[in-house]
């Protein structure tokens, strides 16, 4: 089994730690920067850019490079690891750097090229494809699972506030898109805010250890103050819930005296 987290500044990262297609965020914005300026030179001319011939064939482009990029991501990922199954995120194709025209069109064009493309791995390799709910998969750390949105400082670095697990977040999230292949967080029909609910519920039933002595954040010890600081009582997630009582290693009795 494959967990794939589907990304536009990546398009594909897996749960073992693959980036797949690390130049597709360059190539849409050159067809961003194309089509919205074919669509604004036949839009000052008082005509609709679907009209136009060369906004028809930029478009039509940008289909066949959604395909192409999918097919061969894709198929290199099937032929190298020979998964039984692949599991996704549900698929949403929106980037803030894009513009609304294009992340319209990314919307449409793409779910189908990867749709299709699933179809196509089915029916030639026999490998099946599993959609789960990605939500607050960008957020929770895939080594203890505990949900905060300072897990991720960068749009590149995970690193969990709680336990100190640092990885690429595209694979971070990857790696909790296929936990949640076989269990009942994930839901591609459960809201929101009941999966949020579900991830901080698993968290706190946990059993809870302090972190090593001198690491920053979670409940690690201070190293200014030697006191805990718990992210949990700033995290809005957790809102009212009481936070367990975290159990640290006695002093040494060397330490102690000194």
């Amino acid at each position: 089994m494959e967990a794939l987290n589907f990304g536009l500044s990546t398009l594909f990262a897996t749960s073992e730690g693959d980036l797949l297609g690390r130049n597709w965020l360059k190539r849409l914005r050159a067809y961003d920067a194309r089509i919205t300026s074919i669509a604004r030179h036949v839009q000052r001319s008082g005509k609709r850019p679907r009209d136009s011939r060369r906004y028809r064939e930029a478009v039509a482009d940008l289909r066949g490079f959604l395909r192409t990029e999918v097919g061969r991501v894709l198929n290199r990922l099937v032929v190298a690891k020979r998964p039984a199954a692949l599991v996704l995120e549900r698929l949403e194709f929106r980037h803030p750097t894009l513009s609304p025209r294009l992340n319209r069109l990314l919307q449409n064009c793409g779910r189908l090229a990867i749709r299709a493309k699933l179809i196509d791995l089915r029916d030639r390799f026999d490998v099946e494809a599993k959609e789960v709910n990605p939500a607050y998969t960008s957020r929770t750390c895939s080594s203890c699972g505990y949900v905060d949105k300072l897990n991720r400082p960068s749009q590149a670095l995970f690193r969990c506030l709680w336990c100190g697990h640092t990885l690429h977040a595209d694979c971070n999230a990857a790696r909790n898109i296929g936990q949640r292949r076989a269990s009942p967080i994930g839901s591609v029909f459960q809201r929101k805010d009941a999966i949020l609910e579900e991830v901080v519920r698993a968290f706190l039933q946990r059993k809870v250890r302090a972190l090593r002595s001198g690491r920053t954040g979670a409940t690690g010890r201070d190293a200014d103050r030697g006191c805990s600081a718990d992210p949990r009582l700033t995290n809005p997630y957790f809102g009212k819930r009481r936070p367990v009582t975290v159990r640290t290693s006695p002093t040494p009795p060397a330490l102690a005296a000194a």
